[in-house]
C-alpha cells in the first residue's frame, strides 16, 4: 500500500473517531489501473460522470467560522502537486472554504482540530 493511501486511512481513521457527527469523507479522484484503453474508456467515462481533476482527498462539509466546509489535499512526504489541484484549491478558498495541504499524519490532525474548534458563524 503506497505511503499516501495509509495517509488517507489513518485520516479519515482520525476524523470519524473524533468528529463522528461532522459530514467527512474521501474522493475517489486516484489514476485508474489497467490497460491503455481501458484508463481512457473509464477516464472518458467519470468525465461524463462529473469527476473533477484536482479536487482535494478530503472532503469536511461543517462549516466553521467564516468557512463553509475544510478541503484537504494530501501528500506524501515528496509529493507534489499538480496545477489542477492549485488551482482547486485556490477556487474552493475564493467560495468561502478552509482548505489545507498536509504532508503527514500529524499535520492534518493540527489542521482538523483548529478547524473544527472554530467558532459557528
Amino acid at each position: 500500500m503506497k505511503l499516501e493511501d495509509r495517509l488517507q486511512i489513518s485520516a479519515m481513521r482520525y476524523i470519524r473517531m473524533q468528529y463522528p457527527d461532522a459530514i467527512s469523507f474521501h474522493v475517489r479522484n486516484e489514476g485508474i489501473r489497467g490497460t491503455k484503453e481501458q484508463r481512457k474508456a473509464y477516464g472518458a467515462k467519470y468525465k461524463r460522470m462529473g469527476v473533477l481533476s484536482g479536487v482535494s482527498d478530503i472532503v469536511i462539509l461543517e462549516p466553521r467560522g467564516k468557512f463553509h466546509g475544510l478541503l484537504i489535499e494530501l501528500k506524501a512526504p515528496k509529493g507534489r502537486l499538480t496545477q489542477t489541484q492549485k488551482d482547486f484549491l485556490n477556487k474552493a478558498e475564493n467560495k468561502g472554504y478552509d482548505v489545507a495541504v498536509c504532508w503527514s499524519f500529524d499535520e492534518v490532525m493540527v489542521k482538523v482540530d483548529s478547524y473544527m474548534n472554530l467558532n459557528h458563524i
